[in-house]
């Protein structure tokens, strides 16, 4: 694990400081972006009973959060690149198709677009819905107020979302039935799952920033919940989360002002996973 971890922080892009309320702003504005290029995959693919046909995946090329394959007669993916808060419509060999720059208009409009492009796939543009079947965070972008796509924000949390994804992809390479690596359109982050046994597993993955922390924090999340009365020791800085879920939080603020973050993050998720196993009686 050792190895793989310290791989993915030698590749680490430092992430210059952005206020939080800045951060917190374009983290909201891109979680209902997201929901827009959601929105094909729920009008027209058949609902998954994990819901993993509303998830995405991160492409480090584009850099965006691409949709599972939309089946219309010409098939289709769907993006949200948060560095300059655009969306974009993919063919099937995933080369952009067409693009819709978010900022200065509003959902109304994002919709508009995505459902055109659906239409001219050959979808049947009635199926297209706006519908969900779970809430998020609200935002006045939901109220019909326009997207001001902060760009330094963008710009951080695209940087910390492609960091995450080596280290998670190292994550899932050490360890033995790992999940794929995906972003949940619902809670809004980006993890995999390590499946122990039928009983046992662990949770591990980063989210930009939630009710819980407002700001991004990495998680490591042994479960069943273990019921003992010590905690393994972490590092970097982290710290055993217990109020509502159980977990090894590592918040941004911890490692955002160190200089190798890489090498920080890299020490904590060894030794929340490590911890986590332990826990566990893995």
């Amino acid at each position: 694990m050792s190895h793989t971890l310290e791989s993915a922080a030698s590749t680490w892009v430092t992430v210059a400081a952005v206020p939080g309320g800045t951060l917190t702003n374009a983290r909201l504005e891109l979680h209902h972006a997201a929901q827009v290029a959601n929105a094909p995959a729920i009008s027209y693919l058949a609902p998954a009973p994990d819901d993993s046909h509303t998830n995405f995946g991160w492409s480090p090329d584009l850099p965006a959060f691409v949709s599972q394959r939309v089946l219309l007669p010409q098939v289709r993916r769907f993006a949200w690149r948060p560095a300059d808060f655009t969306l974009l419509s993919l063919d099937d060999a995933g080369t952009v198709f067409a693009s819709f720059g978010l900022r200065g208009h509003t959902l109304v409009e994002a919709h508009a677009w995505a459902r055109a492009q659906c239409v001219a796939a050959g979808a049947d543009g009635a199926r297209y819905t706006r519908r969900r079947h779970y809430e998020i965070t609200p935002h006045p972008v939901a109220s019909a107020a326009k997207f001001a796509g902060d760009p330094g924000a963008g710009r951080a949390l695209s940087q910390l979302w492609d960091n995450a994804s080596r280290f998670l992809d190292a994550v899932r390479a050490s360890n033995g039935g790992a999940s794929t690596v995906r972003l949940w359109p619902h809670h809004f982050d980006m993890g995999l799952i390590i499946t122990i046994d039928d009983n046992r597993s662990i949770g591990a993955g980063y989210t930009p920033g939630d009710h819980y922390y407002d700001e991004p924090y990495w998680y490591v999340n042994p479960s069943p919940r273990p019921i003992v009365a010590t905690r393994p020791a972490l590092e970097g800085g982290a710290h055993w989360h217990e109020d509502d879920f159980f977990g090894a939080v590592l918040p941004w603020s911890t490692y955002a002002a160190s200089s190798a973050q890489g090498a920080a993050l890299a020490a904590y998720l060894r030794s929340a996973l490590t911890g986590a196993r332990s826990l566990l009686g893995a």
